[in-house]
Protein backbone atom coordinates (compact mmCIF):
# COMPACT_ATOMS: atom_id res chain seq x y z
CA UNK A 1 0.00 0.00 0.00
CA UNK A 2 1.17 3.28 -1.01
CA UNK A 3 0.11 6.49 0.12
CA UNK A 4 -0.01 10.06 -0.85
CA UNK A 5 3.28 11.70 0.73
CA UNK A 6 5.64 8.70 -0.68
CA UNK A 7 5.09 10.22 -3.55
CA UNK A 8 7.44 13.26 -2.52
CA UNK A 9 10.98 13.03 -1.30
CA UNK A 10 11.36 12.64 2.13
CA UNK A 11 7.58 12.17 2.65
CA UNK A 12 8.50 8.34 4.08
CA UNK A 13 12.05 6.44 4.89
CA UNK A 14 11.56 4.58 1.72
CA UNK A 15 11.34 6.98 -0.73
CA UNK A 16 14.36 9.71 0.41
CA UNK A 17 15.03 11.39 -2.60
CA UNK A 18 13.85 12.63 -6.01
CA UNK A 19 15.39 9.55 -7.62
CA UNK A 20 13.95 6.92 -5.21
CA UNK A 21 10.58 8.74 -6.13
CA UNK A 22 11.68 8.20 -9.94
CA UNK A 23 12.57 4.86 -9.58
CA UNK A 24 9.23 3.92 -7.77
CA UNK A 25 7.01 5.74 -10.53
CA UNK A 26 9.12 3.91 -13.17
CA UNK A 27 8.21 0.55 -11.08
CA UNK A 28 4.08 1.98 -11.15
CA UNK A 29 4.56 2.24 -14.81
CA UNK A 30 6.14 -1.27 -15.62
CA UNK A 31 3.09 -2.84 -13.02
CA UNK A 32 0.39 -1.12 -14.76
CA UNK A 33 2.14 -2.23 -18.65
CA UNK A 34 2.22 -5.97 -17.10
CA UNK A 35 -1.30 -5.67 -15.48
CA UNK A 36 -3.32 -4.07 -18.78
CA UNK A 37 -2.49 -7.17 -20.37
CA UNK A 38 -4.24 -9.29 -17.71
CA UNK A 39 -7.63 -10.75 -18.26
CA UNK A 40 -10.07 -10.57 -15.33
CA UNK A 41 -11.85 -13.43 -13.78
CA UNK A 42 -13.98 -14.64 -11.12
CA UNK A 43 -12.54 -17.71 -8.91
CA UNK A 44 -15.12 -19.67 -10.40
CA UNK A 45 -14.04 -18.94 -13.98
CA UNK A 46 -10.21 -19.13 -12.77
CA UNK A 47 -11.05 -23.18 -11.07
CA UNK A 48 -13.10 -23.89 -14.53
CA UNK A 49 -9.50 -22.81 -16.69
CA UNK A 50 -6.97 -23.92 -13.98
CA UNK A 51 -9.03 -27.65 -14.30
CA UNK A 52 -8.64 -27.68 -17.70
CA UNK A 53 -5.36 -27.13 -17.81
CA UNK A 54 -4.56 -30.68 -16.06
Amino acid sequence: MLHSSEFMPGGSPIFRTGEDVEKLYSDLRSLFSAASGFTGATLQEYLAWYQSQN
